[in-house]
């Protein structure tokens, strides 16, 4: 990778959208959400790049919410597996749950 080459450097060259390296670069580095594509999506926009993740309405509160519920649960990773609703061990397998008959198994498929 080139210096000063990250993933918006990459999409401007990509579109032949004109751009200083050195400008795009900070820019890029002191977004609040540079490492989400909807962050991209509001660079690309700044260049006047239209794309469609920036219609989405109300992605900030979307942002904020998600971030509060991984700030809740603690949850950072995925898949993360939860049995009655704690994170199984990471010294634990999912396959190990088999052995352990005293607990009573709630099985969800999805996080409220």
């Amino acid at each position: 990778m080139k210096k000063y080459q990250n993933t918006f450097i990459a999409m401007l060259n990509l579109l032949k959208v004109k751009h200083t390296t050195v400008f795009s670069n900070n820019f890029f580095n002191e977004h609040p959400h540079k490492f989400n594509l909807y962050g991209l999506s509001m660079m690309l926009s700044d260049y006047r790049v239209r794309n469609a993740a920036t219609r989405i309405k109300n992605i900030e509160v979307e942002l904020q919410k998600h971030e509060s519920w991984q700030e809740k649960t603690q949850l950072r990773a995925t898949p993360t597996i939860l049995v009655n609703g704690y994170k199984l061990p990471e010294n634990y397998k999912i396959e190990d749950l088999r052995y352990v008959s005293e607990f009573n198994i709630d099985i969800k498929y999805s996080l409220p």
